[in-house]
């Protein structure tokens, strides 16, 4: 019999850094929307590229689940829609000032 033990330890680093890396690309994003350095309620954040949705409470503040490549937008009937695609570095700061 051959001696496994090389493999499993080499598939177990493997596999941890896997879900480890997924952590990064994937998570809840925090964020504030502003029009003239006020916040602004009631705007719908969608990511349409997860299909999920949320509105920003009465401060402006939201949060959304998204990984990189998802595109987020922001629509409000007193504001002009604008779309976002979330990146490395926004899924790093893991915040979002609109």
């Amino acid at each position: 019999m051959r001696n496994r033990r090389p493999l499993f330890i080499i598939a177990f680093v493997f596999s941890h850094s896997f879900l480890w890396s997924q952590e990064y690309f994937y998570g809840a994003i925090k964020g504030k929307v502003l029009q003239d350095n006020r916040s602004v309620p009631d705007v719908h954040v969608m990511n349409i590229t997860a299909q999920r949705a949320t509105i920003t409470n009465a401060l402006g503040n939201f949060s959304i689940t998204a990984q990189i490549g998802d595109s987020l937008v922001f629509s409000a009937v007193q504001l002009q829609r604008k779309t976002l695609v979330v990146t490395a570095a926004l899924m790093e700061s893991k915040s979002l000032v609109v």
